[in-house]
């Protein structure tokens, strides 16, 4: 996995295509962001290093 640290954030890589992902520097752990290039969405596990797997996929519980 790729990180670097610069002006705009962190720099890591999408788990599910490898593309560089920007992450804000006050990103906490539990946040959803987005690969801009596969459209992934990708939950932050940890920040330091940053950890990305992609999101659970949330199901309808219908009101039960």
């Amino acid at each position: 996995m790729f990180i670097a640290t610069g002006e705009r954030g962190t720099m890591t890589t999408c788990t599910e295509c490898g593309a560089d992902v920007t992450l804000h520097d006050d990103v906490e752990a539990g946040e959803i962001v987005d690969c801009t290039t596969c459209g992934a969405e990708l939950e932050v596990l940890d920040v330091s290093p940053p950890v990305l797997e992609k999101a659970p996929e949330l199901e309808e519980d219908w009101g039960e």
